[in-house]
């Protein structure tokens, strides 16, 4: 497998392939940095100071012809001259801090999370299936893909709210998610708001629970 293909172009240019190993379940990657500096994530500032290395283990990535790929990667570790931040570097964004699956692979889970509605059991057997040998408790944390939202759906929203749930002793009154969803869904005209006339009731509980802007409206 290593003679036969070239997983260089796999990965952000700063790795390099040090050792394949292959099984007919699975692929193991074992990548080395060659980076000579990296940006400091707390300042900015670019340290070419190399103060050590560390190393990712098992790290789960996309598969490859039909094959689970785990990922050993040793990076380097870097002491920023401008704020002595001691960082390991993480070239083109790769790897997730504290999390076992890469990047795209979490945002691939996170697809299948959304057309799944969410739903935690169902994501990890799909992907599992799908050669991603990741665990329940992975899925759980991995969020769902975002419902874009624009100004004018915002504020026809905010209105829905107000009509709803704006009353003269709002003390009294509690805030309820699942009554103003329902009320969207029924009141939304595709004319008007074509980006959300389509979306299910577990849609626009993302929209509404993860837009900052019309949450602060809301709050307010």
């Amino acid at each position: 497998m290593q003679d036969s293909f070239d997983f260089r172009g796999f990965f952000p240019k700063e790795y390099t392939v040090k050792e394949i190993s292959s099984s007919p379940e699975a692929l193991t990657l074992d990548l080395e940095s060659t980076s000579t500096h990296a940006p400091c994530p707390k300042c900015g500032f670019s340290s070419y100071r190399i103060h050590g290395k560390r190393r990712r283990k098992n790290i789960v990535d996309l598969p490859f012809l039909e094959r689970s790929v785990l990922l050993n990667i040793t990076l380097n570790e870097y002491i920023c001259p401008e704020c002595m931040q001691i960082f390991a570097e993480n070239p083109g964004n790769f790897l997730l801090e504290r999390k076992s699956v890469t990047a795209r692979c979490e945002n691939h889970i996170s697809e299948v999370k959304h057309i799944l509605q969410g739903n935690n059991a169902k994501t990890k057997n799909v992907v599992n299936s799908g050669h991603i040998p990741v665990q329940a408790g992975v899925v759980r944390y991995i969020p769902v893909s975002p419902v874009d939202i624009c100004d004018t759906d915002r504020d026809w929203i905010y209105k829905i709210y107000k009509i709803c749930y704006q009353d003269d002793n709002p003390s009294e009154h509690q805030y309820s998610l699942e009554k103003l969803l329902e009320k969207i869904h029924a009141n939304c005209e595709r004319e008007l708001h074509p980006d959300l006339v389509d979306l299910s009731l577990y849609d626009l509980s993302l929209l509404v629970s993860s837009d900052k802007r019309l949450k602060e409206r809301i709050k307010k």
